[in-house]
């Protein structure tokens, strides 16, 4: 059975609600991949990573998880999904500074044109309201060298007119502002 049949077994036994052999699929079809597939191009083998990282946390499994989303981000640095997840990674080992960096590339990545290729989860409005009332928040006020994040986001805000990092700008602004 080819990779491309594990990972629609996988999908299948997720839909069905079998996490265990969707697991066993994944890490079967993983297997699988030539070394020289596992590229950007290659949306699938990013989406089974983004989904056995999923799994991962969700067994509490973090080593495992970043294991995979840094796999995945040394080939395509700009995944959406893989973005989020390591924050959350970052979140759980109160890595607070580059938990705020990896947000605000998140935040980059959103108007991406190659969202549909890569069919991410996390780009949707509930994902991106839990960045902002939720994530983004945290990492500001948790964050030690806060400043000089803020000092490169603004640059970034300026060079870039993103709508989502000017608003990720704003909300450091105004957290900041609450500082004593």
């Amino acid at each position: 059975m080819s990779y491309e049949a594990n990972f629609n077994s996988a999908l299948t036994y997720m839909k069905l609600g079998q996490k265990e052999l969707a697991i066993e699929s994944l890490k079967r079809a993983m297997a699988q991949i030539p070394d020289k597939e596992k590229t950007k191009e290659n949306a699938a083998y990013l989406k089974m990573l983004t989904i056995i990282s999923k799994f991962n946390f969700e067994k509490k499994e973090g080593e495992e998880a970043i294991k995979n989303i840094e796999e995945g981000l040394k080939i395509k640095d700009d995944h959406s999904d893989l973005l989020f997840l390591k924050a959350l990674y970052l979140l759980d080992n109160k890595m607070f500074d580059e938990m705020l960096a990896v947000l605000i590339n998140y935040l980059l990545t959103l108007t991406s044109p190659d969202r549909d290729r890569y069919d991410y989860e996390f780009v949707g409005q509930n994902a991106i309201n839990e960045v902002f009332n939720n994530l983004f928040p945290i990492a500001c006020k948790k964050a030690v060298q806060y400043k000089d994040i803020m000092g490169v986001v603004e640059k970034i805000v300026n060079a870039s007119q993103n709508e989502h990092v000017k608003k990720a700008y704003d909300l450091m602004r105004n957290i900041d502002s609450k500082r004593t």
